[in-house]
């Protein structure tokens, strides 16, 4: 099995945590409805779409584990640099999808133990 290593982190990448953007992003939502979101498992759910479309995007021989990327070790320096200039490349503007993710992953009108029927 080849060895690798881990190139950089999503959370350097980007400048800061993915859950990070993700909760500053929902921030300006409505209290009630931000409750819902983390008493629901939707914001894990947004983390993990938001890891998935941030793998996509990542180049040929590059991966995500976690937070890290990764590539196969043993490259050349130059090579390591190339890569990693294309995946701060491909993830300057993932933040693009924030509002998708989060439409597909929220409720349009949330259920609340305490609201009424």
């Amino acid at each position: 099995m080849p060895t690798t290593m881990t190139l950089s982190t999503v959370s350097r990448c980007l400048g800061e945590a993915p859950d990070e953007m993700i909760r500053n992003f929902i921030n300006g939502g409505d209290a009630a409805w931000r409750a819902w979101v983390d008493e629901s498992g939707a914001f894990e759910d947004m983390v993990r779409a938001f890891l998935s479309a941030v793998d996509a995007r990542l180049p040929e021989g590059a991966w995500l584990a976690g937070d890290e990327i990764h590539i196969l070790a043993g490259q050349p320096q130059d090579v390591e640099a190339a890569i990693l200039a294309e995946v701060r490349k491909r993830l300057g503007d993932i933040d693009a999808v924030l509002e998708a993710i989060v439409e597909e992953h929220a409720p349009v009108t949330p259920r609340l133990e305490n609201s009424e029927p």
